[in-house]
């Protein structure tokens, strides 16, 4: 073959491989970009305004992270935050003016600082030997945050408590979950507090309280789903809808394998599966005002070791329609219906769905008298009653 052609066939072979190459490695999550990636970013939140959005966003691995502003998707995102150790987490207050966020200290834990919305006037307003890290604002201009010593892998030995503060960091009750894996979430009017925790190595549970709980009042924590897993799954953040009606959740068996975001039904406790990806983690971060949208953060191991995009989905039609009860004889088997059968009589409201059986994820108990499928079985109880 002539030089020149060589030459040609190179290039045009080069062109190619680079046409080739993905501009929008998120695309397999469906929605749009919001933010350019970079080597590091990280959690984002709605402008409280409607104008643009809030990330966690450093050029490179060198530089501290910070809290930036993009004012439209895929714009230049302005650097806010100014700290020395960079933001760890971050949320902005109800009105817009002030950030809370955790940053790391020379001894590798995690401290509380706020600032003005500009990056001004930073103090820190939490500093204990615990880690203080997932800091997040209420309705009323209240702070919440997660004090916890050690990894939430450490599974239902870790000690955590959830701590309600004012601004200025002057705490008014702590609230202990032993175990717990996700930052809180809360609801729309800051009524509820919704949370997930390891309840032993191989059981986990999503609950939710009354805000009263951190008030130091009395108050009931509800069981909402249950799931065991038999190895080493990991559980990521949870967050209610605007109007309340659903809970996205996000769940991993095992790294490596299939990342999964589900919504749970609120008032039937049926829960289907909305996004699933074998090549990235998924995080949810927060609803849009009306329901129809999540942002979710997400990480990309197949095109780079710590990049990370910030995207929103649109909520699929099928999912906004309230869908009929799912019938106990489908993927479950005979044996399983024999099972709803034999011990409804007794717990009228265990029920067993399919398509979260078929994952494992199911809700395998009464969700009013807490009794598990499984006791009931092995101890052949029959006089179990709600």
């Amino acid at each position: 073959m002539p030089r020149r052609l060589c030459i040609a066939a190179i290039l045009l072979a080069f062109v190619s491989s680079a046409a080739a190459q993905p501009d929008d490695p998120g695309a397999d999550l469906g929605g749009s970009e919001i933010a350019p990636t970079g080597p590091i970013l990280d959690q984002g939140r709605f402008a409280p305004d409607g104008k643009g959005f809030f990330l966690i966003l450093a050029d490179d691995t060198r530089t501290p992270a910070q809290v930036c502003r993009i004012p439209t998707p895929r714009a230049k995102p302005v650097p806010l935050t100014r700290h020395p150790e960079g933001v760890a987490r971050f949320d902005v207050s109800p009105d817009g003016r002030r950030f809370a966020f955790s940053f790391v200290t020379a001894d590798r834990k995690r401290d509380l600082a706020v600032c003005d919305a500009d990056g001004s006037n930073t103090r820190t307003v939490a500093s204990t030997p615990e880690d203080e890290d997932y800091p997040r604002w209420l309705p009323d201009g209240r702070l919440t945050y997660v004090r916890a010593k050690g990894s939430a892998r450490e599974r239902s030995g870790r000690a955590a408590e959830i701590v309600l503060c004012d601004a200025a960091g002057q705490v008014g009750h702590a609230f202990p979950v032993p175990g717990l894996t996700s930052r809180p979430a809360f609801s729309a009017d800051g009524a509820r507090v919704y949370f997930a925790r390891w309840k032993s190595e191989t059981e986990c549970e999503w609950s939710r309280a009354p805000i009263a709980i951190l008030e130091g009042k009395p108050g009931e924590t509800e069981f909402l789903l249950a799931a065991d897993i038999d190895d080493v799954g990991m559980l990521f953040d949870v967050e209610p809808s605007p109007d309340e009606r659903r809970l996205a959740f996000g769940w991993c068996r095992a790294p490596g394998e299939v990342c999964e975001v589900h919504l749970l039904d609120l008032s039937t406790r049926e829960q289907r599966r909305w996004l699933a990806s074998e090549k990235h983690t998924i995080y949810i971060e927060q609803w849009s005002a009306d329901g129809a949208s999540l942002l979710v953060s997400y990480d990309a191991p197949r095109f780079s070791e710590s990049f990370l995009g910030l995207r929103l989905v649109p909520l699929p039609e099928e999912l906004r329609r309230p869908s009929e009860r799912p019938s106990a004889a489908g993927p479950l088997g005979a044996a399983n219906l024999r099972l709803v059968r034999l011990f409804q009589p007794h717990c009228p409201s265990i029920t067993l769905y399919p398509p979260a059986q078929a994952t494992g994820l199911a809700n395998p108990r009464c969700p009013r008298c807490q009794t598990w499928l499984a006791t009931l079985l092995e101890s052949e109880q029959r006089s179990v009653r709600c």
